[in-house]
């Protein structure tokens, strides 16, 4: 049995420019702190084809393990990665995170990710965990200050507003937000 790709997507326009924004939105490590996830950590010291990694993690008693592929780095503009996933309730993901200059000035951001859940616990607790992603991407976005961005609370979640690069203008689109979920099988 096939289970649901579910697909989410959030939107900024940040006024800052892609080679401004480009060390913070890079730094993955940081956006996964910010946003509440656990520290990952190398599963093995074992050296696989292709520079592929394999890492873990594991939240609220659950371990989670995969393989990382190498990510696709296109400074400023954009970069992706997709991962296989060996244990937990998700199959695979992908994130790809693009950044398009605008002509008015400022940034364009796109956050996309795909997630392809393995069994029922996936297809169950997908939509939750990525609403406390949200949730945990709020928290950050309203936790720092921004002398670029607007005083306005913004909708949808960004780990981006880290001091000086704050978004003006966000939307978030997601499964859970709609109560359904985009299918790509």
């Amino acid at each position: 049995m096939g289970y649901p790709e579910f697909h989410y997507e959030w939107e900024w326009w940040l006024r800052s420019s892609p080679e401004r924004l480009w060390p913070f939105v890079a730094d993955t490590n940081r956006f996964n702190r910010d946003t509440g996830l656990p520290g990952v950590r190398r599963a093995d010291d074992a050296i696989r084809e292709n520079a592929r990694q394999s890492l873990l993690f594991s939240k609220l008693g659950v371990r989670v393990e995969w393989e990382e592929e190498p990510f696709e780095w296109v400074r400023p503009y954009r970069f992706g990665v997709h991962r296989r996933y060996r244990a937990g309730p998700v199959a695979s993901t992908r994130v790809l995170v693009e950044l398009e200059p605008s002509p008015r000035g400022g940034t364009w951001l796109v956050y996309h990710s795909w997630i392809r859940s393995k069994n029922l616990l996936g297809v169950t607790t997908v939509p939750l965990l990525m609403g406390f992603f949200d949730e945990g991407c709020s928290s950050v976005r309203t936790s720092r200050s921004s002398s670029l961005g607007s005083s306005r609370r913004s909708k949808g979640g960004t780990a981006l507003s880290w001091r000086g690069y704050g978004p003006t203008r966000s939307r978030m689109r997601g499964a859970y937000r709609a109560g359904r979920c985009s299918n790509s099988a």
